[in-house]
């Protein structure tokens, strides 16, 4: 693997970035272009640094460097900071390199002006909600641009992150259609899906609606102080079930009817619509009942997810 240096403004120090071995390979297309790995990192108080990933793939036309900038976002205050170069990598001139690198709180912070005032120096002083969004900009050898597509997200979120479907069912009409034989119910446990933080009583859920992967689909849902999930949002129309879908929801008279009594309960909604914190491991879980209208009767999906951790 070898072995190239990256210039850090925060610190003014060298640091070490990995190159796949892999790289070299010859490549046909025109214009380089960026791949995130890391698109999403949870920040959390106490954390000693935080791993961030992507590839810079050089086409015909070979850029030399990659720089990467960031903006912070102040939940409390509403206000995004100017930009702020963290990092200056070279890249190799064809093929992949795989850029691996660490940030701590201390780069994070430096740089970054709230209103006219630093950030604090230490990680509890970031108010929840917060954090940082970084882009990338690829430079030529004559010094020229391009833009790079391509983002990595951090925010300080407890509930933000990947979740694993750890229990699911999925109910079309009633167990007696010939859909999903001989039980009318089907699961999608084992999935894995991104939670993201919307503000301080939203998370967002996107690109999967109930069994259905749905690229596009954009929703979110609400909770309160008690934890009570409270509705669920679609944001973009009706594109996580079809044009001519009804949405159900656990305030849609009787539309879970079928799927309760499969599972036993008197009200599979009265089960779920719930966030449970887990403060010791991280693993929390979250509950939800949804579905739509469809031909003949409601599609019933109900989900239990169970936050990742390392």
């Amino acid at each position: 693997m070898a072995i190239a240096s990256l210039t850090w403004l925060a610190c003014e120090d060298d640091r070490e970035v990995g190159y796949d071995p892999a790289a070299g390979q010859g490549l046909e297309h025109a214009d380089p272009y960026l791949q995130v790995v890391t698109g999403f990192i949870p920040f959390e108080v106490g954390t000693e640094g935080y791993d961030l990933e992507f590839n810079a793939v050089n086409g015909l036309d070979a850029l030399s460097k990659v720089k990467m900038y960031g903006v912070y976002t102040d939940a409390e205050s509403g206000i995004t900071s100017e930009p702020v170069l963290y990092g200056e990598y070279d890249v190799q001139p064809d093929g992949r390199t795989v850029v691996v690198d660490n940030l701590t709180y201390a780069e994070l912070r430096e740089g970054i002006v709230i209103d006219g005032e630093p950030l604090g120096e230490s990680d509890e002083d970031v108010f929840p909600g917060s954090g940082w969004s970084f882009s990338f900009e690829g430079i030529y050898a004559d010094g020229k641009t391009l833009p790079l597509g391509g983002r990595i997200d951090m925010v300080l979120s407890k509930y933000a992150g990947i979740y694993t479907v750890s229990d699911s069912h999925y109910m079309r009409i009633q167990p007696d259609m010939a859909l999903f034989p001989p039980t009318g119910v089907a699961n999608w446990d084992g999935a894995e899906v991104f939670i993201g933080f919307v503000n301080a009583n939203t998370l967002s859920y996107n690109d999967r609606w109930g069994y259905f992967e749905t690229p596009g689909c954009k929703w979110a849902f609400s909770y309160d102080e008690t934890n009570q999930i409270t509705e669920i949002i679609l944001s973009d129309g009706i594109v996580c079930a079809s044009s001519a879908a009804t949405v159900a929801t656990c305030a849609t008279p009787n539309a879970f009817k079928n799927l309760s009594t499969w599972l036993g309960v008197d009200d599979i909604c009265a089960e779920s619509m719930v966030i449970i914190d887990n403060n010791e491991t991280g693993e929390h879980v979250i509950k939800l009942t949804y579905g739509y209208l469809g031909g003949g009767g409601y599609r019933q999906f109900t989900e239990t997810l169970t936050k990742k951790v390392d």
